[in-house]
Order: structure tokens, then C-alpha cells, then sequence
């Protein structure tokens, strides 16, 4: 006999033996197992991960398990308080666990009833067990699927919007990139972060890595200079207010100059070269990138005077 947590979802067809059961409805797989103690049933479904990104990602209520041993920060106390989270790329949790992923994995039940969201290979996989009467049951996991692809797409809606708030074209599709058009031409905005390599083990750098980049290149020769800031424990070259920065080569601007622009925007990298680019930590807000915007013109030289940017 089918369990009754199966009916809150008629829309859902099962096949299988009374305690294997198999089924699907709103684009998500389940399987259905049967318990011998305590009339419990374990429940697993599977849909396509929304980010396109091969990643490794474990959250749970109930704890750690065998080969997550690091527990990262998502961003909010009280579910970072709640929850184990682990993954092999953490710089991108922010995004992954929005608002309403969170708000789903995170649901108020018994400890016993929390849901696990395990991500690899591109499918996510909810797991939990639950009552044969839970009616909240299989809508406990879609609300877990349809959360990670509503934050995706808002994370993306976001990245639109500060792309367009200068005046630039996002490209809709992740990883998100921009362009921005001013008078010294076309500059890229896009995101990096430290890559998913298991054998690293500065987990800290990885975990603080997501940086927004604004890049130009107007073709000419420049002198080559850096400047990005320096690790806690890192010696440094020079301070700007509060911040300790490395210097490599020779910076093309005074330091009071480079003071007011690199504090403005809270500007954590800069290299100038044929190329010169500026990065900011996390995902910049719009007066961040009006202030990228911004050193990025005082460091390329203006566009000729035919050019249809100026």
C-alpha cells in the first residue's frame, strides 16, 4: 500500500513495489523508500542543477558528513548558525544559497524531518525522511528545487541591473559578463574566483576569492604596474587609508590620487598594462562600479578624437 504523504501530490505518477517507488512531477525525479521501523519513509529527488558550474556543494541541518569537514559561511547568521554547508568552490555560496534556497532547506520542521541539499555533477539531490502522513512531504523538496533556480535567476536579474546602471549590456546567461561602453571604449565586466581544485588547501582564499573585474584595452603601450592588497600576515608596500597594498612596478598616478579613487571604490586589485584592470571584492554595488569606472579612465588614455565613444 502506497504511503498517504504520496496523494498531496496527485499530479505525480508512481510505479515501483509498495516500498520502492519511483515517480515524478514539475521536472523532478523521485525515489520513494520504505522503513521498517517507525513508519518512515526515505525520500530522494533529483533535477538538473540551475547554475551551469561543476561543483560540490553539501547543506544540512543535521550536521557534517563523512568527507565535508569544512563548514563555510553562506552569509546569514542565523542559517549559517542552523546549518553545515561545504563545498569545493564556497566563493560562490552567497549566490547558490539565495534567500530562497535558504528559506526552503531551512523550513521548520523536527531535526529528524530536515531535508540535505547535495549537489554534484551537475544534479541537485535533495534527501530527507519523513512520516507516512507528512502531507508537506514532497512539497518540502520541490520548494528546495524551484528555490535554487528562482535565486539563480534573480542573482542574473541583479548582475543586469548593475551592468545597465552603466549604461552597459549584460549577457544574460552565467558565467555573467557586461560590456560597458564610455569614452574610452568598450570595457568588459565580468566576475572571477578560485576554481574547484581538491588538492589545495587555503580553503580562507578560496572562501573570500569572488571578485567583480572591469577590464579595457585601448591598444597602446603603457608602463607596466600593479597593485592588489596585501594578506593579513602579507608584508605590504604602501597604505591607503586603512588597507595594506603590494606594488609591483611603478604606479602612473600620485598616491593621493590613487588614495581617493582606490578608497572611493573600495578597489581590492589593479594592473595596468596593455590591458589595465581593476577588481573589487564580492559583487560590486553600483557606486562601486561607478568608482571602477572611473579609475579605469584616469588610467587608459582618452580615445582618439574621431571616436564615436567620445
Amino acid at each position: 500500500m502506497k504511503p498517504s504523504f504520496l496523494a498531496a501530490r496527485p499530479d505525480a505518477r508512481w510505479a515501483g513495489a509498495p516500498k520502492e517507488l519511483r515517480g515524478g512531477c514539475d521536472g523532478v525525479e523521485f525515489e520513494v523508500l520504505g522503513r521498517w521501523w517507525g513508519k518512515r519513509w526515505s525520500v530522494t529527488s533529483e533535477a538538473p542543477f540551475p547554475m551551469p558550474e561543476r561543483l560540490l556543494l553539501f547543506a544540512s541541518r543535521k550536521g557534517m558528513e563523512h568527507g565535508f569537514w569544512r563548514d563555510f559561511r553562506v552569509g546569514d547568521p542565523a542559517f549559517d548558525h542552523r546549518h553545515f554547508v561545504f563545498s569545493d568552490t564556497p566563493a560562490l555560496l552567497p549566490i547558490i544559497m539565495g534567500p530562497q534556497t535558504r528559506h526552503a532547506l531551512g523550513a521548520r520542521t523536527a531535526l529528524d524531518d530536515a531535508l540535505t541539499l547535495y549537489v554534484r555533477g551537475g544534479v541537485a539531490r535533495v534527501t530527507g525522511q519523513n512520516d507516512a502522513d507528512d502531507d508537506t512531504a514532497l512539497t518540502r523538496h520541490l520548494d528546495v528545487h524551484r528555490a535554487l533556480a528562482a535565486d539563480h535567476q534573480t542573482f542574473l536579474t541583479a548582475w543586469d541591473e548593475l551592468v545597465t546602471s552603466a549604461q552597459g549590456r549584460a549577457d544574460p546567461r552565467w558565467p555573467p559578463t557586461g560590456t560597458v561602453m564610455n569614452p574610452v571604449g568598450a570595457l568588459r565586466l565580468y566576475l572571477t574566483w578560485a576554481e574547484a581544485a581538491r588538492r589545495d588547501v587555503d580553503w580562507l582564499a578560496r572562501e573570500d576569492s569572488l571578485r567583480t573585474n572591469l577590464a579595457g584595452n585601448d591598444g597602446r603601450q603603457r608602463s607596466r604596474w600593479s597593485l592588489r592588497e596585501a594578506e593579513p600576515f602579507e608584508a605590504h608596500d604602501l597604505e591607503l587609508g586603512a588597507g595594506r597594498y603590494l606594488v609591483t612596478g611603478k604606479p602612473t598616478l600620485s598616491t593621493p590620487a590613487l588614495e581617493a579613487l582606490v578608497l572611493r571604490g573600495k578597489i581590492v586589485a589593479i594592473s595596468s598594462s596593455a590591458q589595465v584592470r581593476v577588481a573589487v571584492r564580492g559583487l560590486a554595488t553600483t557606486s562601486q562600479l561607478q568608482a571602477m569606472l572611473r579609475l579605469l579612465e584616469t588610467l587608459l588614455q582618452a580615445a582618439d578624437s574621431g571616436s564615436p565613444y567620445r
